[in-house]
């Protein structure tokens, strides 16, 4: 055989051996990359099994086994617990229209919301069955979990410090109370009766009440940021709409100052006894 034949052959040889080389190692990563997105998945329906099991325990009394709120306790609740399966969530970090972040569920889980039978399960249970318990409830409404949201509705809302209450940023707040024509529902005074207020029903046709803020109880947290929150993004499945659009952070923060005044300047009895016509037992 002529020499030029032989390091033909060799060269054709080396090639092809770096062709089946590159394959091999090509076959093998993406063999590596599907192992990862399998053990991701079970790992991700171990958490979820983990959580169905706490929802069942802690749960499915109020909520129902299904997720729709109509647990054996609903009937004797108001207002009535939440109904998982329609994907509409209140308390959010996130748009309207969006779906609340794995944080936002985690942290109503987390603090319960006062003025509610639904408690603060901090103290019982762990920051890992507080999120294994997040991913089971997603399953209730899992193609709106599913569906991709648009960049803006996935960044969750940025708050800036909160600025001093100051008497001026009281005050402005009172004039943004009344632009907004919020007495309409929540009252003038803030007392939760509106002349629409009677009228008001949630995404359930349930009859549902503007919240009283000579209460001082607000449902989606206890500080003051969590109320800006609530004005910048709305509650989703009642009347509450978001007024990111219509005003300012600094002029949101106005209104939660004045907001929180309306129940400053009554004393702890004043507050207790609001709702039920009693008299002040300071008096």
């Amino acid at each position: 055989m002529p020499g030029w034949a032989i390091i033909l052959i060799l060269t054709l040889g080396l090639a092809w051996s770096d062709v089946v080389g590159d394959a091999g190692q090509l076959a093998m990563a993406q063999d590596h990359q599907e192992l990862g997105v399998r053990v991701e998945q079970l790992e991700q329906q171990a958490v979820r099994e983990r959580g169905e099991r706490l929802y069942r325990q802690a749960c499915a009394p109020c909520h129902g086994m299904s997720g729709d709120g109509q647990g054996p306790a609903a009937p004797g609740l108001h207002p009535k617990p939440h109904d998982f399966t329609t994907g509409l969530y209140k308390f959010r970090t996130t748009p309207l229209s969006a779906m609340p972040t794995d944080a936002d569920l985690v942290r109503t889980i987390r603090e319960g919301i006062p003025g509610t039978a639904m408690p603060a399960w901090k103290h019982l249970l762990s920051a890992s069955q507080q999120m294994a318990l997040a991913q089971y409830l997603k399953t209730f409404a899992a193609d709106a979990f599913n569906q991709k949201a648009s960049p803006a509705d996935a960044l969750p809302l940025q708050l800036p410090p909160e600025p001093a209450a100051t008497p001026e940023h009281v005050q402005r707040g009172r004039s943004i109370y009344e632009r907004l024509q919020c007495g309409q529902c929540h009252g003038l005074e803030g007392r939760g009766d509106g002349p629409l207020a009677s009228r008001l029903r949630d995404a359930w046709n349930r009859p549902i009440r503007p919240a009283n803020f000579t209460r001082g109880i607000y449902k989606s947290g206890t500080m003051p940021e969590d109320l800006l929150r609530t004005i910048r993004t709305g509650l989703a499945g009642t009347p509450m709409p978001a007024w990111s659009g219509a005003i300012s952070i600094e002029e949101g923060w106005d209104l939660v100052h004045y907001i929180r005044s309306l129940s400053k300047a009554k004393s702890f009895w004043q507050r207790v006894f609001v709702d039920t016509g009693e008299a002040d037992p300071g008096r």
